[in-house]
């Protein structure tokens, strides 16, 4: 905000950490798109790039990781189709570190939710065919992903690849989701905020209800409406594909209803809120969409975080002094 604000420029500032790091600084605001900036910014590296006459078809570049053990999921899926991963950009811009990339045919987004200002326009322009979906979190998400890279790279074989991995996971998921049918979680809001977390992928770029329904958790929706009036028909949806675990929906319309369905067997509330007293009161602990990760592993790392929150709970016999 400095141009805009105070008027002062950034760039001695830019200069200053462009000496002392040694890695190029740009500049963005707030104010106006970025799109075109980022653009810029990336068809220059791209022009800096000398990419080999001849490139392998089945060798892509990995964009969107949000951390290792993602990056390590991913090119485990892609291997399944015979696709090599030379490399990862972004959050990591710096084509310095990945040598390989000259040999790339594509880019696959693994999880591209937060960056669509950088359009597709510059690797194409480079000859770079781009994969985006969305992520792949839980397994129809997995499944859908793995699909459409198999789609837009011109290979065969999605299903097959996937069940393999699949496979080589299904008795550790078996004996979560054996655990987790025990344990109910509630999805607490008005019919717009539910929209986001049961039917809509946009926000997060997955369903937490769905993803929950999949590790095998009952899935409870709690539907906030003045005056009783709270309408959750159009939010209802089936059963999660894997058919693991039930989903429900209730309304309520005031602070005492909410605090009797909280009492009615709810071991998990998504929740942003640090220290919530209507959850604290009943001895229950949050989670957020940060507890779930991409990939068939991560779904399972999911799994067993949310239930150690669940077996974090005080034990009944002292749940009742909570709310003193």
């Amino acid at each position: 905000c400095m141009p805009e604000l105070i008027g002062d420029t950034p760039v001695p500032f830019m200069s200053r950490i462009e000496a002392e790091l040694g890695v190029p600084v740009f500049w963005t605001s707030k104010t106006r798109p970025g799109g075109a900036l980022y653009s810029a910014w990336i068809e220059k590296l791209l022009d800096e790039t000398q990419f080999a006459s001849k490139r392998d078809p089945r060798a892509v570049l990995l964009a969107g990781v949000p951390s290792p053990a993602a990056r390590e999921q991913a090119t485990e899926l892609c291997a399944a189709l015979g696709v090599r991963v030379l490399g990862t950009i972004f959050p990591d811009l710096d084509f310095r570190r990945t040598p390989q990339m000259r040999e790339a045919s594509a880019v696959v987004w693994l999880d591209p939710v937060g960056w669509e200002t950088i359009g597709d326009g510059p690797f194409l322009r480079h000859d770079l065919a781009v994969v985006r979906h969305h992520p792949p979190y839980g397994v129809a998400g997995t499944l859908a992903w793995l699909g459409r890279v198999a789609s837009v790279l011109g290979l065969e074989g999605a299903d097959q690849a996937f069940a393999r991995v699949l496979e080589a996971r299904a008795e550790d998921l078996d004996a979560l989701r054996t655990q987790c049918r025990r344990r109910t979680v509630a999805l607490i809001g008005d019919t717009a905020d539910l929209e986001l977390l049961v039917a809509s992928r946009r926000a997060l770029g997955f369903s937490a209800a769905t993803l929950l329904g999949e590790l095998g958790f009952n899935v409870r929706c709690l539907v906030y409406g003045p005056g009783g009036k709270a309408d959750a028909s159009r939010l209802r949806r089936a059963r999660s594909p894997s058919g693991a675990g039930t989903i429900e929906f209730i309304p309520f319309s005031s602070k005492a209803q909410l605090d009797r369905q909280l009492a009615r067997g709810v071991d998990l509330v998504f929740s942003h809120l640090n220290h919530d007293p209507r959850l604290e009161a009943r001895g229950l602990l949050g989670f957020t969409e940060a507890a779930f990760e991409p990939g068939l592993d991560g779904l399972l790392r999911s799994g067993r975080r949310l239930l150690a929150k669940c077996e974090a709970r005080p034990f009944p016999r002292h749940r009742g002094h909570l709310a003193l």
